[in-house]
């Protein structure tokens, strides 16, 4: 918050990560953007996917509870590759968190150049990998914020891979259909850094 960063990105498949930002997130609520997922979870240090309505719902209010609030700003479809068909199974229960309140806008974290395509048509949100390394998705995505979807860019240091993390993630933010970077770190000097080069490319992000 300190950096100006407001966007909280995170998913029961994260491990204990909701559970750590619980206490956090309660005292900071008005202050935040909340994202979280659902469709895969973390079981005994290997992924695990329930995509059944039943699995969906009780997976969001798993996340609510570890989180420490009756709503997240927006829920994402955590997609296994297959974009269109995991889609066409959230449809039902991501609306109905939607309607419910208990999510403010719904979407799909995707894989895929359908997966981008067919979030922007059936939901609110779409995030997915854009990066100088990895720009396969950006005509995708310049086409779904063009039909009005939020757009959230990740992996845009090529998961610390990229020769400069920093300017990197300054090239991705600087893209017209990037609304926001969601930037993944370990090190606080790091996400410090890529704040800064933002900043000095006079990036509103």
């Amino acid at each position: 918050l300190e950096l100006g960063v407001n966007l909280i990105d995170t998913a029961p498949a994260y491990g204990e990560a909701e559970a750590r930002l619980g206490k956090w997130v309660a005292a900071h609520r008005g202050e935040i953007v909340l994202v979280t997922k659902c469709g895969e979870r973390h079981e005994g240090g290997v992924s695990a996917w329930d995509f059944s309505v039943k699995g969906l719902a009780a997976s969001v209010e798993g996340s609510l509870r570890r989180l420490k609030t009756d709503h997240v700003d927006v829920v994402l479809l955590h997609s296994d590759g297959r974009d269109e068909e995991r889609l066409d199974e959230a449809a039902e229960v991501l609306c109905k968190m939607k309607t419910s309140g208990k999510a403010r806008a719904i979407g799909i974290s995707a894989k895929t150049e359908e997966g981008v395509r067919r979030g922007a048509e059936q939901s609110d949100v779409v995030m997915a990998p854009f990066s100088t390394s990895d720009p396969a998705l950006g005509p995708a995505l310049e086409a779904a914020h063009r039909a009005g979807a939020g757009i959230l860019g990740i992996k845009a240091a090529a998961q610390g891979r990229a020769a400069d993390p920093a300017a990197a993630i300054a090239f991705a933010a600087s893209r017209p259909f990037i609304d926001c970077v969601v930037v993944g770190t370990l090190n606080p000097a790091h996400l410090e850094a890529a704040v800064r080069s933002v900043e000095k490319a006079g990036l509103p992000k």
